[in-house]
């Protein structure tokens, strides 16, 4: 995962547009699978915990994942944030919406 990461920013470097390369090559998309992955894995941990830590979950993502744009944090770094915030907070979402009929 690390090394896909590591590919993904030194693609960044180059003053030439590689933005078509970027996201659509495996080896630089790799770490999104395994981010997905990770909280699989972690959805018995998050099945301890009260509902009320899953709502708040989703909350709280819902609202970083809105207001990014309107703080002007929609660079590089705050992609980055996104993704480690929604993999972190994603067993605790599945686990409390897991049998909501409207989904």
């Amino acid at each position: 995962m690390l090394a896909s990461m590591a590919l993904r920013v030194a693609w960044h470097s180059p003053p030439v547009d590689f933005s078509l390369w970027r996201g659509r090559l495996l080896p630089t998309a790799f770490f999104l699978f395994v981010l997905g992955m990770l909280p699989f894995r972690a959805l018995p941990l998050a099945r301890r915990l009260p509902v009320a830590a899953g709502s708040a979950a989703n909350e709280a993502v819902l609202a970083i994942v809105v207001t990014l744009p309107l703080f002007n944090l929609n660079d590089q770094m705050g992609r980055w944030r996104v993704h480690g915030i929604v993999a972190a907070a994603l067993p605790l979402i599945v686990t409390t919406f897991k049998d909501c009929a409207a989904d």
